[in-house]
């Protein structure tokens, strides 16, 4: 076994109830400063008042000269296409009180089809105009001033009692191994050699920590992707798989980055508190 490898087993090995509770505290401070960067993407509310359509949705805007059994007639020719899983009528106080006519909502099978379905039910009689989405990626949304200076205040909190935490944390694991290190020193182990395992068991707290979160992430992105109405004008990123990935893969260099901070930060205290 290596002196690295070593040496980092038995500094777990040294972790007591304390360390291992300010150490916890570390771990979720990560999770929770991953998290609130995480709304910067994933949350967002409506620029306009206007009705936002879901990837995947096409609105059917109808003429105002159509009869009742020409809608009708529209209404069951457009269900059975199979490109269609589903169609709605909507009234035009639903989306627009300026609107002469009522609507049609079709969800397409998936949203690959969405700009072929798109031309063809804009070829069709009776149909004044089309407007379709096929992905989350165009959604006009963006976040309050209010939120976002919440968000920010809750990134400086969390990378400071973050920070702090692990300090406490990890020395209070290097006083627990007071005498062990005063044993490698004088065996001729080099104090780059003790600092390196605790810098490690940092960033080893920041891995969990995101991998956590992208647990989470994903748990929620496939609820919202099942559920969009519910979600769309609150959190419109969770329901965008692209959204979700950029947002998993930006978390895990943050997520180790702040991890190894706190490691590094403890692994400067092994003198301090082996003397």
């Amino acid at each position: 076994m290596s002196v690295f490898l070593f040496l980092l087993c038995e500094f777990i090995r040294s972790i007591r109830a304390r360390t291992g509770v300010l150490l916890l505290c570390f771990l979720l401070l990560i999770f929770s400063f991953l998290a609130i960067f995480s709304c910067f993407f994933l949350l967002g509310e409506s620029k306009s008042d206007d009705r936002i359509l879901i990837p995947g949705e096409i609105t059917l805007y109808l003429s105002g000269q159509l009869s009742v059994q020409q809608v009708q007639d529209l209404y069951l020719n457009i269900r059975e296409m199979q490109e269609v899983k589903q169609i709605n009528y909507l009234f035009r106080q639903e989306i627009d009180k300026g609107l002469v006519a009522n609507a049609l909502l079709v969800r397409a099978v998936n949203t690959d089809i969405v700009p072929a379905l798109h031309s063809v039910l804009d070829q069709l009689e009776g149909v004044a105009r089309v407007e379709s989405r096929a992905s989350a990626d165009k959604a006009a949304v963006s976040l309050s001033t209010a939120l976002r200076i919440g968000l920010l205040v809750g990134l400086a909190i969390t990378v400071l009692a973050g920070l702090v935490l692990a300090r406490m944390g990890f020395a209070e694991l290097l006083r627990s191994c007071t005498t062990k290190m005063k044993l490698l020193r004088l065996s001729g182990i080099a104090e780059q050699t003790i600092r390196f395992p605790i810098a490690v068991m940092g960033a080893i707290c920041g891995l969990i920590a995101t991998a956590l979160l992208i647990g989470v992430i994903y748990l929620l992105h496939s609820f919202a992707a099942a559920n969009p109405q519910q979600f769309l004008n609150t959190a419109s990123g969770l329901i965008d798989a692209g959204t979700v990935l950029m947002t998993s893969l930006l978390c895990v260099p943050l997520g180790l980055l702040l991890g190894s901070l706190g490691g590094i930060l403890g692994a400067s205290l092994t003198e301090s508190c082996s003397s």
